[in-house]
């Protein structure tokens, strides 16, 4: 085995072996992994940079491991210099295929150890620079359209394919809001049409940080109704579009708005129709309208009258295409923001 090898065969061995290379020289301490956390125990003032390539065959997740100390270094060495290594395999266990990038899996059972230069301290860093995230979802159409059913179906298919999804909803009426805005929907309270409004806007805004926060974490949200739906309620109420729009501008643009299309009439006769406030046929034909209205060339309109597979099937396409754009870096972006 070659006793020198520049950081560009580093690499490429770890490509083909996926595993760990380290530098075992004078003065190694121990570090230990597990979880996709990593604990130091000793110091070492010197930089290395070595990546850790997972699944090789089946995807493209690169963690870099950066080897880096705060202590000053008179001696350091150019970055082009090669480096002395001795290597071996450091994994004693196996690796998880990391499904979600910017994420190592480990089975939690298993831990590997590795030889670490002394006085180091070490952090994961994502190899992407683009910033891989999750993809918000959202699901829009009139009562009744099948949007609870299909965010159901969607959550189990995505977790199935081993990602880190979640299911949210609006109004969430689990918050202070959102207990208001409950109330106001089963006619337990009356309240002015523009106040509705700012409550339903209020109630999608006091989730914004932790909306992005998930996102940012590779979480995906698939949200039945958002800031569409309270537009175009609003809207059929004869409160002016404009006005409606202005508080919900900054809230996050989704990434992927899918129109589950229904006739009114058809949604009517379907189970449960007629509990709630919103759900009378009259103005779901104004509601239907106003979606008209708002809907532009980036939403995916599905027929939401043919069968629920197939309309199911519909969905998962449109959704894994967005996710994978997501993944790949697409940049988070504002809701109806001024440009």
């Amino acid at each position: 085995m070659e006793e020198d090898a520049t950081r560009g065969e580093i690499a490429e061995l770890t490509r083909q072996m996926a595993t760990l290379v380290m530098e075992p020289c004078h003065g190694f301490g121990k570090m230990g992994f597990e979880n996709s956390s990593l604990t130091v125990l000793d110091e070492y003032p010197k930089y290395l940079h070595y990546t850790l390539l997972l699944n090789v065959e089946n995807s493209r997740e690169v963690e870099d491991v950066v080897v880096k100390s705060d202590a000053p270094n008179q001696h350091e060495e150019p970055e082009d210099q090669k480096i002395p290594i001795a290597l071996q395999k450091a994994v004693m266990g196996t690796i998880l295929p990391a499904r979600n990038f910017g994420a190592v899996k480990t089975l939690k059972s298993l831990k590997f150890c590795l030889n670490c230069p002394s006085n180091c301290k070490i952090h994961m860093e994502n190899n992407h620079k683009d910033n891989s995230r999750g993809g918000l979802i959202v699901l829009e159409g009139l009562d009744r359209s099948g949007k609870t059913s299909q965010s159901s179906r969607l959550l189990s298919h995505l977790e199935g394919q081993g990602l880190s999804v979640e299911s949210w909803r609006f109004p969430d009426r689990t918050t202070c809001v959102g207990n208001m805005i409950s109330s106001y929907l089963t006619n337990n309270s009356q309240l002015d049409d523009r106040t509705v409004h700012l409550l339903f806007s209020a109630n999608r805004w006091e989730k914004r940080s932790l909306m992005e926060s998930k996102l940012r974490s590779g979480t995906t949200l698939i949200v039945d109704r958002y800031s569409y739906s309270g537009v175009a309620f609003s809207s059929a109420k004869g409160l002016d579009i404009d006005w409606c729009k202005a508080p919900e501008a900054g809230l996050l643009a989704p990434d992927l708005v899918v129109y589950l299309d229904i006739p009114p009439e058809k949604a009517a006769e379907r189970g449960g129709y007629g509990g709630e406030r919103y759900e009378q046929l009259e103005f779901q034909k104004k509601v239907s309208q106003y979606y008209n209205v708002l809907c532009d060339p980036t939403w995916k309109i599905i027929d939401a009258c043919l069968p629920v597979d197939v309309v199911e099937k519909q969905l998962k396409e449109f959704v894994m295409n967005s996710i994978a754009i997501c993944q790949k870096g697409k940049p988070l972006s504002q809701l109806w923001s001024r440009s």
